[in-house]
């Protein structure tokens, strides 16, 4: 736990400056980043809201209430409030506008848990910090933009076989 160091930010998930809950810790050479109780933007409520049916009042901090009363925290996934994800641990961010120290992540993550209390969410956290302090990253890992790159050939060789048939083979050379 002494060489475990926590960032004010989530680590990981689309949304997580949405959600209210996030611990992100770096142990050993992977990223453990917990996030939860999320609560989508005013435009995404109001599109939820009239999907399910449901009536906001007021605006503002009003209409938030409103949200919470009648819906609460989304789910992060199928029957997760909260949820844990690990990833190897790339680069930290020393950018002149930031300089927060967050690793990048690497993909593809290497564990994953889910919750349904903040209790459990960080009891969980912690426990994924201490399975995952003094693992060794296996080759393998990516940046985004390496896995963004290999995800694009992929897709192209998918096309391409879909194209021109099943004789198709990729030109390795």
């Amino acid at each position: 736990m002494a060489d475990w160091r926590w960032f004010g930010h989530p680590g990981h998930f689309c949304c997580g400056s949405d959600c209210r809950f996030h611990l992100t810790t770096l142990a050993g050479h992977y990223m453990v980043s917990t996030v939860g109780e999320y609560v989508p933007d005013s435009n995404v409520r109001d599109i939820l809201a009239r999907c399910r049916n449901i009536e906001l009042e007021g605006q503002g901090d009003e209409r938030l209430a409103s949200w919470m009363r009648q819906s609460g925290f989304e789910e992060l996934g199928h029957n997760r409030i909260y949820e844990t994800m690990v990833f190897p641990a790339g680069k930290p961010c020393h950018t002149r506008q930031c300089g927060c120290g967050l690793p990048e992540i690497l993909f593809p993550d290497v564990d994953m848990a889910g919750y349904q209390t903040p209790a459990a969410a960080t009891l969980g956290h912690y426990a994924l910090c201490e399975k995952w302090q003094d693992v060794e990253p296996e080759e393998g890992t990516h940046t985004p933009e390496e896995s963004r790159k290999m995800l694009h050939e992929a897709a192209e060789e998918i096309r391409l076989k879909n194209l021109l048939g099943d004789g198709w083979e990729p030109d390795d050379g």
